[in-house]
């Protein structure tokens, strides 16, 4: 009898890859910082219009 394990850990790694994270923060140094390293941020002091 074969045994088949379900190796979910590739499936949670490439969600996590192609999933987006967008920061929320209000402080300008660390936004630079956050967008320096090419992530999203979304800053509640500028809200979209």
């Amino acid at each position: 009898m074969a045994v088949y394990f379900l190796d979910s850990s590739a499936l949670v790694k490439r969600y996590i890859t192609e999933t987006p994270i967008r920061f929320v923060s209000a402080d300008n140094e660390l936004n630079a910082a956050i967008i320096a390293e090419g992530l999203t941020i979304e800053n509640p002091n500028n809200p979209l219009s």
